[in-house]
């Protein structure tokens, strides 16, 4: 079994695991950190197969490094999604992100909206609908696991392309939605192709290229993982806020999932 060293500050532990983010859960309390640090991190996959992680509300900076790649440095600058792809990429403007107060009435006003749907689809429109209102991206689409477990499939969509993935499904592990599935924690890359779990098999159906992608899960507070709700091709670089503000409308989501299955 693969062994993987996890680095926060001066500190680093060894842990054993097949996949480098339950090294990354297994590692925390030896950190310790607890185990919310988990919940929110923006992360990037470097060459080498080492993966930088962020959690960026408390601002905790950690690398998980397969064994026998030499450990460099955490940056001690202050991280910007535009920083989580390309290194040789010119940063992206920084936004000024609305007050979070002023955001999150707002957003509360707005997913007041998803309650009101009449069926799994609409909820899902609806909830793509707000999002397009807050958070900048060029496409975007919920995928929502199959009765089966077997699958995940498109339910709704915008963007270029979304008519030619809407209905389609993928295997249940496949790509950033099926990680977000199995790992229900939100992630923004900047660089998808740098990133071993992106499958680029939708690109290729639908003919859209994707170069960033932010995802978080659909899921009420302390309930299943319905689906995934994933955001492409941002012009300006996703950022933690993005993050924030994408999570709340899909807990919203995940809230009406929880009340329609009652």
């Amino acid at each position: 079994m693969p062994t993987w060293n996890v680095t926060f500050g001066a500190h680093s532990v060894s842990i054993e695991s097949a996949a480098w983010i339950d090294a990354l859960a297994k590692a925390l309390p030896q950190l310790s950190l607890a185990p919310g640090h988990l919940e929110r991190f923006v992360c990037a996959m470097n060459p080498d197969g080492s993966v930088e992680v962020h959690e960026p509300l408390a601002n905790v900076r950690l690398r998980v490094t397969p064994t026998g790649v030499s450990p460099t440095p955490i940056p001690e600058m202050p991280w910007s999604s535009a920083l989580l792809g390309d290194p040789d990429v010119g940063a992206a403007p920084a936004r000024a992100p609305a007050p979070l107060e002023d955001r999150v009435v707002a957003l509360f006003e707005r997913c007041a909206d998803i309650s009101a749907a009449s069926d799994v689809r609409d909820a899902c429109t609806v909830a793509l609908g707000i999002v397009q209102e807050f958070v900048s991206a060029n496409a975007g689409a919920v995928l929502m696991t199959t009765p089966d477990g077997s699958h995940l499939e498109f339910i709704a969509a915008f963007g270029p392309q979304a008519q030619k993935v809407v209905n389609s499904t993928l295997p249940v592990n496949h790509g950033i939605a099926g990680f977000i599935r199995d790992f229900p924690v939100g992630v923004i890359i900047n660089d998808v192709h740098r990133d071993v779990r992106f499958g680029a098999a939708v690109d290729r159906s639908s003919g859209y290229e994707t170069r960033s992608l932010l995802a978080v899960p659909i899921r009420a507070v302390d309930g299943p993982t319905h689906g995934c709700l994933e955001l492409l091709n941002s012009a300006t670089g996703f950022a933690p806020e993005d993050l924030e503000t994408t999570e709340m409308i899909a807990s919203a989501l995940g809230a009406w999932l929880r009340g329609a299955q009652a």
